[in-house]
């Protein structure tokens, strides 16, 4: 994983150089009470010298972990989240001047195959100065996904597109984007589907009244549909498999 970071690691002399300021590591063995406090077998905390933060969590049967990379202001900026049998699943996430999410990129996972866990205090620190590389106007789509919501002058999230793939959600009128990143349903369970982020997108009415539908999508796919009538459920389309 080291050598992918530095190859993301811009050298950029008129800013100061990111450093680890504070560097907390936990485990159930020595740290019993972690089991209770975090739920978790190991625990790491990492500060750096921006203000911003990472926080790691590793949870037993399965060996699922979860690091999350917070900014100064709280925002959450990356996460490195893996199932015990799966690669790691890496994103970025970018914010717009109104604080909206803007962007979301994926690492390529199969194209990296030098992506796994390591959890020393220089690992940390590449990846930290790696997200703050990320061109989010000019990515390189041969490694990386992006996803770019876009919002009209009123505010509301109207379309969704990834590169390079094209693929595209975009909302009628009268109807906006819903849009989220959130864990998938067994992200701490199963050794294989757990450890993922799903990006949720619905299309919903900006005034829900009268006759509607609602779609919804994760990661592009269309996963289910609603149909309202008078502003009652009518029949409601399931399209996962379960």
């Amino acid at each position: 994983m080291l050598p992918m970071w530095i190859m993301l690691v811009t050298a950029c002399g008129q800013k100061k150089r990111i450093e680890i300021t504070d560097f907390k590591y936990y485990n159930a063995y020595d740290n019993p009470e972690i089991l209770v406090e975090q739920g978790c077998i190991d625990y790491d905390s990492v500060t750096f010298s921006d203000g911003s933060y990472a926080v790691r969590q590793l949870k037993s049967a399965p060996l699922n972990s979860l690091t999350r990379y917070i900014d100064h202001t709280g925002r959450l900026i990356a996460t490195v989240s893996s199932a015990s049998e799966t690669y790691a699943q890496c994103l970025v996430y970018g914010y717009d001047d109104e604080d909206r999410l803007r962007y979301l990129l994926r690492f390529d996972e199969l194209r990296e195959p030098e992506f796994r866990d390591e959890t020393t205090d220089s690992a940390y620190l590449n990846f930290r100065l790696a997200i703050d590389s990320v061109d989010f106007d000019n990515p390189d789509t041969t490694r990386h996904t992006l996803t770019e919501i876009m919002y009209g002058n009123d505010g509301i999230a109207r379309e969704m597109l990834e590169l390079p793939s094209g693929k595209n959600i975009k909302v009628p009128d009268n109807y906006r984007l819903e849009v989220s990143v959130v864990p998938c349903e067994r992200f701490w369970e199963s050794d294989l589907s757990g450890g993922r982020f799903l990006l949720k997108a619905d299309i919903v009415p900006i005034e829900p009244i009268g006759n509607y539908t609602v779609k919804c999508f994760e990661d592009f796919i269309l996963i289910a549909e609603e149909h309202y009538k008078d502003g009652a459920l009518q029949t409601s389309l399931q399209f996962k498999e379960e």
